[in-house]
């Protein structure tokens, strides 16, 4: 009986502590459609895939651009941008039902449309290798 009592008290305070959690959740998840909706962002319009690995990278001194192991059947398209946390890295050229070829915004072929700001100037980035 005391052996239980111990175990009924430490499911108690892990049952406590996943409430506060639950709790947390919801005000972020409502923090987040706030300011998707202050920012008019429309989910449904973009595909994301969340992550990607990478399964090989040529490495060939003039041509930048890795293949990465998701495709079709992950929604991923021809031109779409692809981004890690540091920023914009390349954009899709080829796609297949499970793998993807990048190319880096640092090939010589690379070609970006961008907006400087302030100004609102339009521009292509170019790669320099």
């Amino acid at each position: 009986f005391i052996q239980q009592k111990d175990k009924i008290i430490e499911l108690q305070e892990i049952n406590q502590k996943l409430r506060e959690s639950q709790i947390w959740v919801q005000q972020v998840q409502q923090e987040n459609a706030d300011l998707k909706a202050l920012l008019k962002i429309n989910q449904d319009k973009y595909k994301i895939v969340t992550h990607a690995r990478v399964l090989a990278y040529p490495g060939a001194p003039y041509a930048k651009s890795i293949l990465l192991g998701v495709g079709k059947q992950q929604g991923v398209a021809p031109v779409q941008a692809v981004i890690t946390p540091y920023g914009l890295i390349g954009r899709v050229t080829e796609v297949g039902e499970t793998f993807c070829r990048v190319i880096l915004i640092n090939d010589l072929n690379a070609q970006v449309p961008v907006i400087i700001k302030p100004g609102q100037v339009h521009a292509i980035l170019t790669g320099n290798n």
